[in-house]
């Protein structure tokens, strides 16, 4: 299934399901988040390192497995919940 446009939130307990996951990268970049920012809103700040990042990605994604740290920008953190 492809929706072109999902927002997810921090409070949400409807998130989509992997079923529902877009079936390309350019669909799942239209998924909106709407989580807040970490105190420090850096890089730096991020309590993933970037290979953590891909690597999960990878995993995750359709044709994540093409996926490098030089094709990754940031954005901006999030705070997300854990169970």
């Amino acid at each position: 299934m492809c929706r072109s446009r999902v927002t997810l939130n921090a409070t949400d307990k409807n998130m989509i399901t992997y079923e529902e996951m877009p079936d390309d990268n350019a669909e799942l970049a239209k998924i909106e988040t709407n989580f807040p920012y970490l105190k420090n809103n850096t890089p730096e700040s991020c309590p993933s390192l970037m290979t953590e990042i891909v690597e999960y990605l990878s995993m995750e994604c359709p044709n994540g497995d093409n996926i490098k740290e030089e094709h990754l920008v940031f954005l901006h953190t999030a705070k997300v919940k854990k169970d």
